[in-house]
């Protein structure tokens, strides 16, 4: 399906001159799941030099979740009316939705694949592996073991990595970025986000990342690692969190303790790996200061000479990325959805230069009218188009979550 035209020439190393994309009708409002991601990986495939796309949870096998789908796709095969009745009953869900879930665990390897197929009009595409909350295979949660002495063993699910050489196959050059999850047990046993006591765990997690996505045997380089994801935000800071984020409580000092003990522990054994701040939620500049500010005083505290902070990166959910007029930044969480992205750019840009660090745009997505109604793929031309001219990357957060999410039936 042909999204939007373009009269722009291919130019040499596969990016686009500067390119005059008008959005078609359709791209007003989308709600067909099929319609939005195949207008997004247009959107990637055209723009690469500056956008890339997220790899997410539907795409990224999850080692428990694939399991008891296989054991209950066997149960179905049989087709014994008392044992599926009982599946229904245990999840409370009837038998055609049970299926459709098996189906989807069982097939995101061959997802994946088309996915990376249709990221076909360019060799090297942009890339962020993202699995979210529970589901991450790349989490204390699912990875980090204690063997019968009380050490810490760490191994990452060899399905998941296998995606990840596939991954590493199709991005040519470019970085691969990788979010790290700490999501872990609290101690009534419940699945949290919330910013663990210790950093040992998380670091192993880490380093058996690195080691078993082949890129600890080149010092780190070529991949980046995300450290947590939007640990800004809370249940606490509303209604509208309390389904989207994982953790109870939000200590910006707490993890500047974990980034910077893992970072330095993680730069000194692979000196050419790049580590990025957690994406935040919004625009939150008051919380990267915080981060930033204690990373640099335990660095200087500890004489530490290296470089922690390779990237500072935000996900502004907004309605737009260009033409926006308000002088208003929006520092505190929440405030930004319609402030002065350029501002708010220039403001990130003055903190991370001092670190010759890079701000990039990890999610972005824009919706029509009532969030998760639609979603407004011309605003994603506009924010590709404007990513060119303030030299900005950023990452499509596929729309069709947002939809399935808000309309679930």
């Amino acid at each position: 399906m042909k999204s939007y035209e373009t009269n722009s020439e291919q130019v040499e190393g596969g990016q686009q001159g500067s390119a005059e994309l008008e959005p078609s009708k359709n791209m007003e409002k989308m709600t067909d799941l099929g319609e939005i991601e195949a207008c997004e990986l247009e959107i990637v495939n055209e723009f690469s030099d500056v956008v890339g796309y997220n790899i997410d949870s539907k795409l990224i096998i999850n080692p428990q979740r694939y399991a008891l789908a296989t054991e209950i796709n066997e149960v179905l095969k049989r087709g014994n009316a008392e044992e599926i009745k009982g599946l229904e009953e245990s999840f409370g869900q009837p038998e055609e939705r049970i299926r459709e879930a098996i189906d989807e665990e069982l097939s995101k390897d061959g997802y994946l694949d088309k996915i990376l197929e249709e990221l076909s009009k360019t060799k090297e595409p942009k890339l962020r592996v993202h699995p979210f909350g529970p589901s991450s295979p790349f989490s204390i949660d699912k990875a980090v073991f204690r063997d019968e002495n009380g050490s810490i063993v760490a191994h990452i699910d060899d399905g998941a990595m296998d995606q990840i050489q596939k991954i590493r196959g199709k991005i040519g050059e470019n970085d691969l970025v990788t979010v790290m999850n700490p999501f872990h047990r609290d101690a009534e046993g419940k699945g949290t986000s919330n910013i663990p006591d210790s950093s040992a765990e998380y670091i192993a997690l880490c380093e058996a990342f690195v080691e078993q996505s082949g890129y600890g045997g080149q010092g780190g380089k070529g991949l980046v690692l995300e450290l947590g994801n939007e640990c800004n935000i809370c249940k606490k800071h509303g209604k509208q969190f309390e389904n989207e984020a994982f953790a109870e409580s939000v200590e910006p000092d707490k993890y500047a303790k974990l980034y910077f003990e893992t970072a330095k522990d993680l730069k000194s054994k692979y000196p050419d790996l790049k580590i990025s701040l957690a994406g935040t939620a919004f625009y939150d500049k008051k919380w990267i200061e915080t981060v930033v500010s204690e990373v640099q005083g335990r660095k200087k505290d500890e004489g530490v000479n290296q470089k922690l902070i390779d990237i500072i990166s935000i996900h502004p959910y907004r309605n737009t990325a260009k033409g926006t007029t308000s002088e208003v930044l929006g520092d505190e969480l929440g405030q930004s959805t319609e402030a002065n992205f350029d501002a708010q750019l220039d403001a990130l840009r003055a903190l991370a230069a001092p670190l010759e660090a890079e701000v990039t745009v990890g999610e972005i997505s824009f919706y029509n009218e009532k969030f998760g109604e639609s979603v407004n793929e011309g605003e994603q031309v506009n924010n590709a188009e404007h990513g060119r001219e303030k030299g900005y990357i950023s990452y499509i957060w596929p729309g069709d979550q947002i939809v399935k999410y808000e309309n679930p039936n």
